[in-house]
């Protein structure tokens, strides 16, 4: 192994504790203030999605849940510190492979420099709710499936794919938004059995949780959101609408502009990626809620390797 590689997962080994660490710290106010108001927080989502009482789609979200009950009754380790741990693992390995994704766009210190910026936004994100919660697990676990489905893509091992694919879809829905740029380019090249070997994993394995599981459905699928997503929507609420959308557009305006910068310049394997914005950004501002910003980390991993590389060529033109 080289010997920068070996700093390389020093420093993604480093960042991936310290993220974890500053999520968890807060917990310790539990201890100094004598409550137990943080852990009962995440044992509340935890064994609602356990033992399928919590509302739909908290409840068709079960992976992660059931493999630290799994580990949870062969260890001593509790669920809480099986999370804090699981978090360094996924965080680690998401900018492990995500620096093997970018090397696509940009030279391997380039890859390097992106995967810590990766990790900038992840700080950002896990610390928004204090404390760690099931869901902030979650999330990293969704962006690893993501970085690895696009990995699979970019070599076609579309067998692959399509079981990862299927696999991750128990943890979060998110990568099935992958199926409309992949889709789109197999047809394009007439690989009509990879289209619908992945097309057929992800929907039936999304359909058939829906259909098998009986789970409290509540309010979902739940459009309450759009008072405070949609600035207008609700006169009331024009106020923490407009916050709203002034949080998310901090987060994303530099990747947004540098990723849609000359993109009709673009392979049509990028601009396949990127228009992948327009569906995903429809879809959480209708069922989601936009103050959640861990809901665009997977955006994020999907444009981010792309705008630095058109970041990097405006540099090149400046010299």
């Amino acid at each position: 192994m080289k010997k920068t590689s070996y700093i390389q997962h020093l420093t993604f080994v480093c960042v991936s504790i310290l993220i974890a660490l500053i999520d968890k710290t807060p917990l310790t106010l539990d201890n100094r203030i004598g409550t137990n108001y943080m852990k009962n927080g995440f044992y509340l989502m935890y064994d609602g999605i356990l033992d399928q009482s919590i509302e739909a789609p908290y409840s068709y979200r079960f992976l992660i849940v059931n493999l630290i009950d799994l580990i949870a009754t062969i260890t001593s380790f509790t669920p809480i510190n099986l999370a804090f741990i699981l978090n360094i693992l996924f965080i680690y390995f998401t900018l492990h492979w995500f620096t093997i994704y970018s090397r696509q766009f940009v030279s391997p210190f380039i890859a390097f420099l992106t995967a810590l910026i990766l990790s900038f936004y992840i700080a950002i994100i896990q610390t928004q709710v204090i404390g760690i919660i099931i869901i902030e697990t979650q999330d990293i676990l969704n962006v690893l499936f993501m970085i690895g489905l696009l990995v699979l893509a970019k070599r076609e091992q579309w067998l692959f794919f399509g079981c990862i694919l299927a696999l991750s879809i128990l943890n979060r829905e998110t990568p099935l938004i992958l199926l409309l740029p992949f889709s789109f380019l197999l047809f394009k090249n007439k690989k009509y059995l990879p289209l619908i070997w992945i097309n057929a994993m992800g929907v039936l394995t999304y359909l058939s949780i829906r259909f098998l599981m009986d789970v409290p459905q509540g309010s979902y699928p739940d459009f309450s959101n759009l008072k405070t997503n949609f600035p207008g929507f609700h006169l009331d609420f024009i106020g923490r609408a407009l916050e709203y959308n002034l949080h998310l557009l901090v987060l994303l305006l530099p990747i947004l502009y540098l990723s849609l910068k000359k993109i009709m310049e673009k392979s049509i394997q990028i601009k396949a990626i990127v228009l992948t914005i327009i569906p995903f950004m429809i879809i959480h501002y209708i069922m989601g809620s936009i103050i959640e910003l861990r809901l665009f980390l997977p955006l994020i991993v999907l444009l981010l390797p792309i705008a630095i590389l058109n970041l990097k060529k405006e540099f090149e033109v400046e010299k």
